[in-house]
C-alpha cells in the first residue's frame, strides 16, 4: 500500500511539474518579447518617419518639377504669348482659346501630377485650365465655389506679380487646407507681362498616398525659406510657426533627414530638391509613450490572467485527469492482482494493462464476427430457398447482420464448381473457391458495385449484388461485365472447371427467391446443347407468354419533361431505350400496338392544348399500321418525326414569347427615361428595380434593340433638353438641376464629353450662327 501511494504521489508531482514549467516559460517569453517590442517600437517610429518623409519629399518634388516643366512648355505657346501682349482676352479668337484649353488638357493627361493646373494672366485678369477659360471671378464661380474659400482670398494669392516660386494655403469649408503652388512663367526681370502657373493639391492626400502611418496624428508643413512662409495640413499657433521656421533656418540645406526636439515632440525635416523649401513633420512623443504604457499594462494583465488560467488548468487537471487516472490504476491492480514495481513508470504500467485488454477484446471480436457471418449465411440461405421467408424476417434484423438491400434493386451472380475425382479434391475445391471469390470481388469493386458473398452447399457460390444509389439501370450490365472479366482471368491463369449464371434485376429482399430460381434455371439450361454458352437468364429463349411489357412511370416522366423543354435528342434516346428494353422485335402485334399507343399518349400529355389533332391522328394511324406489319424501323422513324415536329413547335413558341417580352421591356425603358430624365437619381439600377428585372438583363436587352448603352441613352435624352435650354438663355445652374445632372460640375463634364465643347462655348456658337443668319 505504501508503494502504491508513493507511485501515485510521484505521478501527481510529474503531472503538475509540466504545467508549472510551461507557465514559467510562457511568462518569461512574454516579458522578453514585451521589452524587445518597446525598443523596436521606438526605433521603428524613428526609421518610419525618415522613410515616409523621403516619400513625401519625392511626391511633392515631383509636383514641383512637373509645375516647372509645365511653365517652361506653356511659355513657348503662341496663344500664351498673344495673351501676354493683349489688353483683354476677348481680343483673342474663341478658336485660339479653345485650342489652348485642348493643349492644356493634353498636358494634364500626359502628367497626372498636373491634374489641377491653371494659367493666370494678372494684367488681363484671365484664368485658363484644361477644361475652362474665363476671368478669375467667373472661373471661381464655376470651379472653386464649392471648395468654400472666398474669392477675395483666392484673388489675393494669384494676382501678384511673382518672380520666384511661391506656396500658399487656403482653408476650405470642410475644415481642410488646400496648398497652392505658383510658378511664374518668366522669372527674369524683363518687362513682359507676367503669367503665373498654378497647381492646387491637398497635403493630406500626399500623406495618404505615401502610406503615412500616423497621418491623422502627425502634422506636416512646407516652409518657404525665401519668403518666410509656412503651409501646414492643420491649423497651428503663429508663435509655434515662427519657432519651426527658425529651427529649419539653422540647418544647412541637404537631402538628409534632420530631427529636433520641440515641446515634447520630435520634428523631422528634409529639404526640397528644386526650391528653397523644407518639408517638416512633427510627431508627438506622448502618443508613443502612451502606446508603450498601454503595452506594459497589457503585459501585466496577460501575466496575471495567464497565472490564473494556469492555476485553473492545474486544478481542473487534478480533478478531471489525475483522479480518473488514479481510479484506473486502482482498478487495474484489483483486476490483475499484480503489483507495480517502485521503479516502474505509472504510464507504462497503464499502457501494458490496456494492451492486454485490447488483445482480449480483439479475440472476442473475432469470435463474434464468425458468429455474425454464420447467422448472415443462414439468413441468406432461408431467403433464397423459401419463397415467403422475407415476410418472417424483419428489416432491422437484416441490417444488423449487414444485409442492407431493402428498397434497392438486386441481382445474383453465381458460380457452380465441377466436382473432381481427385483424392485431394476437397483442398483443391477450397482453393478454387478462394480464387473465384477474390477475383470476382476485385472486379465488382472496380465497377462500384456493392456485394455480399455466401456459399450455398459445396458446389454453389453466390454473389448478392446491388448499387449504392437505387434507380441505376445498368446494374445488370455492370455485373455481367465483372463476372466475364473474372472468367477471362481465371481461364488465363488457372485450370479448374466451373459454370456461372446471372439473374435478372429484382426489387429488394423479396426478389432474392426469384433471383435464385432464375440462376438455377440457367444452370439447368446450360446442360442443353443450345444453352452451354448462356449465362444470363434474360438470354434464355422464352415463349411469348413469358414476355412482359414494361413502361415505368419514371421513364414516362422523363419523356414528358424532355418534350416540354424541346429537347428532341434526349426524347429520341428515351424512346429508343424504351423500345430496346421491351425487345419490340419479339413482341406480339397487339402488345406492340399497346406500347406505341402509350408513348403517343405521353407525347400528347406533354404538349397539352398545343397539340394538333389532325397531325396526331395521321401519325397514330401510320404507327398502328406499322405495328400490324411488325415493321420496327418504320415505327422508330415515325416516332422520331413526331417528336421532331412537336419539339420544334414548342421551341418556336418559346422564342416568340421571349422576343415579345424583350420588345415590351425596351419600350418601357425608353418611356421611363423620357418621363424621369430630370430625376438626379435616375440610373440603370433604379430603372431595373422599378421594372422588376436585373440591371444586367435590362442593359443587355436595350443594347440589342437600340445599339446603344442605356446609360448613354439617358445622357442623350438629358442633353437634348439641355441644348434647348441653352438656346433659350437659361442659367447653367438651373439647367443642371432641371435636367437631372445633380451638380453643375457633373453637367459640365458630361456636356464636354458628348459635345466636345463647354455649354458656354456652345451658347456662344449658336448666338454667332443666329447673328450671321
Amino acid at each position: 500500500m505504501k508503494n502504491k501511494k508513493r507511485n501515485l504521489y510521484t505521478l501527481l508531482t510529474k503531472w503538475m511539474l509540466s504545467y508549472v514549467l510551461v507557465s514559467v516559460t510562457a511568462i518569461f517569453v512574454i516579458f522578453v518579447c514585451s521589452k524587445h517590442y518597446n525598443n523596436v517600437l521606438r526605433e521603428d517610429l524613428e526609421y518610419t518617419n525618415a522613410v515616409q518623409l523621403e516619400l513625401v519629399q519625392y511626391q511633392i518634388d515631383r509636383k514641383v518639377n512637373s509645375l516647372r516643366a509645365f511653365a517652361n512648355r506653356t511659355n513657348m505657346n503662341r496663344t500664351v504669348q498673344n495673351l501676354r501682349k493683349a489688353d483683354s482676352y476677348r481680343e483673342i479668337s474663341s478658336y485660339e482659346l479653345y485650342e489652348l484649353v485642348q493643349q492644356l488638357e493634353k498636358e494634364q493627361l500626359l502628367d497626372l501630377d498636373m491634374d489641377n493646373c491653371y494659367l493666370y494672366f494678372p494684367n488681363i485678369d484671365f484664368l485658363v485650365s484644361g477644361h475652362y477659360y474665363n476671368d478669375s471671378r467667373s472661373f471661381y464661380d464655376i470651379a472653386f465655389d464649392s471648395y468654400g474659400f472666398s474669392y477675395e482670398e483666392w484673388y489675393d494669392v494669384i494676382h501678384e506679380n511673382y518672380r520666384t516660386a511661391q506656396i500658399f494655403s487656403l482653408d476650405t469649408k470642410d475644415g481642410k487646407n488646400l496648398t497652392i503652388m505658383i510658378k511664374p512663367l518668366d522669372s527674369s526681370g524683363r518687362q513682359t507681362p507676367p503669367v503665373n502657373a498654378i497647381v492646387i493639391f491637398d497635403i493630406n492626400e500626399i500623406l495618404k498616398s505615401s502610406g503615412w502611418i500616423n497621418k491623422d496624428r502627425d502634422q506636416m508643413f512646407i516652409i518657404d525659406q525665401v519668403n518666410h512662409r509656412l503651409v501646414s495640413n492643420a491649423p497651428m499657433e503663429e508663435e509655434k510657426q515662427n519657432q519651426i521656421i527658425k529651427l529649419t533656418e539653422e540647418h544647412n540645406q541637404n537631402s538628409a533627414v534632420k530631427k529636433e526636439s520641440l515641446d515634447f515632440s520630435v520634428m523631422s525635416s528634409i529639404s526640397s530638391g528644386y526650391e528653397k523649401w523644407d518639408y517638416v513633420v512633427i510627431t508627438q512623443e506622448s502618443a508613443t509613450a502612451a502606446q508603450i504604457s498601454e503595452l506594459q499594462k497589457l503585459v501585466v494583465s496577460l501575466v496575471i490572467c495567464y497565472l490564473g488560467i494556469s492555476a485553473g488548468v492545474i486544478g481542473y487537471a487534478v480533478v478531471h485527469h489525475y483522479r480518473p487516472l488514479k481510479n484506473a490504476m486502482d482498478t487495474l491492480w484489483q483486476d490483475s492482482g499484480s503489483t507495480m514495481d517502485l521503479d516502474e513508470n505509472a504510464y507504462e504500467y497503464i499502457n501494458k494493462s490496456i494492451r492486454k485488454l485490447v488483445n482480449q477484446n480483439q479475440e472476442n471480436a473475432n469470435v463474434i464476427e464468425k458468429q455474425k457471418n454464420a447467422i448472415s449465411r443462414e439468413l441468406l440461405h432461408r431467403l433464397v430457398k423459401e419463397k415467403q421467408a422475407y415476410s418472417m424476417i424483419s428489416e432491422e434484423l437484416l441490417k444488423q447482420y449487414g444485409i442492407e438491400i431493402h428498397g434497392k434493386n438486386i441481382c445474383i451472380a453465381a458460380y457452380r464448381m465441377e466436382m473432381e475425382s481427385d483424392e485431394n479434391r476437397i483442398d483443391a475445391l477450397e482453393m478454387s473457391w478462394f480464387i473465384l471469390q477474390n477475383v470476382t470481388e476485385e472486379n465488382l469493386k472496380k465497377e462500384n458495385l456493392k456485394h455480399l458473398y455466401f456459399r450455398e452447399g459445396k458446389t454453389d457460390g453466390l454473389f448478392l449484388v446491388w448499387l449504392e444509389k437505387n434507380g441505376e439501370e445498368n446494374l445488370k450490365e455492370l455485373t455481367e461485365r465483372a463476372i466475364r472479366n473474372s472468367a477471362e482471368f481465371v481461364h488465363l491463369y488457372f485450370k479448374f472447371q466451373y459454370r456461372m449464371a446471372l439473374s435478372e434485376i429484382h426489387p429488394g429482399v423479396e426478389g432474392l427467391y426469384q433471383s435464385y430460381q432464375e440462376i438455377s434455371r440457367v444452370f439447368e439450361y446450360q446442360k442443353s446443347e443450345e444453352g452451354k454458352d448462356i449465362i444470363c437468364y434474360g438470354n434464355i429463349n422464352l415463349l411469348p407468354i413469358d414476355t412482359l411489357l414494361t413502361y415505368p412511370i419514371d421513364v414516362e416522366n422523363r419523356l414528358i419533361h424532355f418534350i416540354r423543354n424541346g429537347n428532341e435528342k434526349e426524347a429520341d434516346q428515351e424512346i429508343e431505350s424504351l423500345l430496346k428494353e421491351n425487345q419490340i422485335s419479339g413482341l406480339a402485334p397487339e402488345v406492340t400496338q399497346f406500347l406505341i399507343n402509350s408513348i403517343v399518349t405521353s407525347i400528347m400529355r406533354a404538349i397539352g392544348k398545343n397539340s394538333q389533332k389532325t397531325e396526331f391522328s395521321e401519325t397514330q394511324k401510320g404507327l398502328m399500321e406499322a405495328c400490324q406489319q411488325g415493321n420496327v424501323q418504320r415505327i422508330q422513324d415515325d416516332l422520331e418525326k413526331l417528336v421532331q415536329t412537336v419539339c420544334r413547335g414548342i421551341t418556336e413558341q418559346n422564342e416568340k414569347k421571349k422576343e415579345n417580352q424583350k420588345g415590351k421591356m425596351y419600350m418601357e425603358a425608353k418611356a421611363y427615361v423620357q418621363l424621369h430624365y430630370s430625376d438626379p437619381d435616375l440610373s440603370v439600377n433604379s430603372m431595373a428595380d422599378c421594372l422588376g428585372v436585373q440591371s444586367a438583363y435590362l442593359s443587355k436587352i436595350f443594347k440589342e434593340m437600340e445599339d446603344m448603352k442605356l446609360s448613354q441613352y439617358i445622357h442623350m435624352v438629358r442633353l437634348s433638353h439641355v441644348r434647348n435650354m441653352l438656346e433659350k438663355g437659361e442659367r447653367l445652374e438651373q439647367i443642371a438641376i432641371k435636367c437631372g445632372f445633380g451638380s453643375q460640375r457633373t453637367f459640365l463634364r458630361i456636356f464636354k464629353q458628348y459635345e466636345g465643347i463647354t455649354p458656354t462655348q456652345y451658347r456662344e456658337m449658336k448666338e454667332k450662327e443666329e447673328t450671321n443668319a
